[in-house]
């Protein structure tokens, strides 16, 4: 994240832990909504005055001080009096509050579809109420998120920024069968710049030659690369070495380091999310775990850059699951269809807790 410094210029990453404040039209805080009131539309120049700043950079916390945004971007930070900063539009009194650089959710969908009926617009709101400036959109519906990130970035809508990077497998044409060959591949990165992309996700079981073809052709054309590794031939030994840009989840990073394979039962099921969340628990804990391999891989994704976004608060629940069911703030903000989407289940994924036991949760904390 880039640091909030006074005298330099940067994107606008500040939000604001506020409550039940509103703005006038000339920059007034008042106790009450106005007529004139300043909501869901940008103040060309605004003044955030008088609030404590967390750079973002592991520095601690400094204050009170002033923020100037112009057209969007931070423009100045110091004393708004001091030196005499021109006029600002809107002004917000952050007197005893915090300003922090905004949080990147580098792992998300939009859930309309897939848990709804589920209104879009709680969703983002969420997202905004929770300090979330910019989501990355990991595979869903292209087009609905191509049209929104456009809406977000006109302020047409009230939405985080968007970034969207589709499921190659996704932009397969209707009827049009997917063997996935190296050719198809490259074709399908092809198809992500043309169509937009902001960067392509990789997923499932691949083979080397087809990771190879994707992130090269990935680098020719301009778009990073993130994947969610699945069991198969390539681990992330084989991603990081051919050049991906991002590891989503926990999968292929264990497997990497392991002298052989996974030393599961007859009866695992990879297919079956009961057995396969259940079973990623154990993966830390193979008796053939190499740790020098392990460690090789890591100093190797450091060295080459690539991130990893193990989306830990996904699988909070599998540590203790009664605690993540019940609570507190649910009851007045968790959506109906959300919870109802996320009890055990055979059929819906990410619900693998039938028959989930204490041993398992103490393996995923462990884990």
């Amino acid at each position: 994240m880039t640091a909030i410094a006074r005298g330099r210029i940067t994107r606008l990453v500040a939000i604001l832990f506020l409550a039940g404040w509103w703005l006038d039209g000339a920059g007034a805080q008042t106790g009450a909504p106005q007529a004139s009131q300043l909501h869901a539309r940008q103040a060309r120049r605004l003044l955030i005055r008088g609030g404590m700043v967390i750079p973002g950079t592991a520095a601690p916390a400094y204050g009170p001080t002033d923020i100037l945004v112009e057209n969007g971007t931070i423009a100045r930070v110091g004393s708004a009096a001091e030196e005499r900063w021109p006029q600002a539009d809107a002004t917000i009194d952050a007197a005893g509050k915090y300003v922090m650089p905004g949080i990147v959710n580098t792992h998300m969908h939009w859930h309309e579809t897939r848990v709804g009926p589920l209104p879009i617009q709680y969703e983002r709101n969420l997202y905004l109420a929770s300090g979330v400036t910019t989501a990355r959109e990991v595979g869903g519906n292209f087009e609905k998120t191509k049209q929104w990130r456009g809406e977000s970035a006109a302020h047409s809508i009230i939405a985080p920024r968007i970034v969207l990077y589709p499921m190659l497998a996704d932009l397969v044409p209707a009827g049009q069968p997917f063997t996935r060959t190296p050719a198809e591949f490259r074709a399908l990165v092809r198809a992500a710049k043309e169509k937009g992309a902001d960067g392509i996700k990789l997923i499932g079981p691949m083979d080397r030659d087809q990771v190879a073809a994707a992130l090269d052709e990935a680098k020719k054309v301009g778009l990073p690369s993130t994947v969610h590794i699945a069991v198969g031939e390539a681990t992330a030994r084989d991603f990081v070495d051919l050049g991906v840009n991002c590891i989503e989840h926990f999968y292929g990073v264990a497997d990497a380091a392991l002298d052989g394979i996974q030393d599961f039962p007859p009866e695992m099921n990879y297919s079956n999310e009961i057995h396969r969340f259940g079973r990623a628990g154990e993966l830390y804990t193979q008796s053939n775990l190499n740790k020098e391999k392990l460690s090789k891989l890591l100093d190797d994704m450091v060295a080459k850059g690539v991130a990893w976004s193990p989306t830990m608060s996904t699988y909070e629940a599998t540590r203790d699951l009664i605690k993540a069911q019940n609570l507190p703030w649910y009851k007045d903000y968790l959506h109906p269809s959300l919870e109802e989407y996320y009890k055990p289940s055979m059929s819906r994924h990410g619900t693998f807790w039938i028959g989930w036991s204490a041993t398992q949760e103490a393996r995923w904390r462990k884990n």
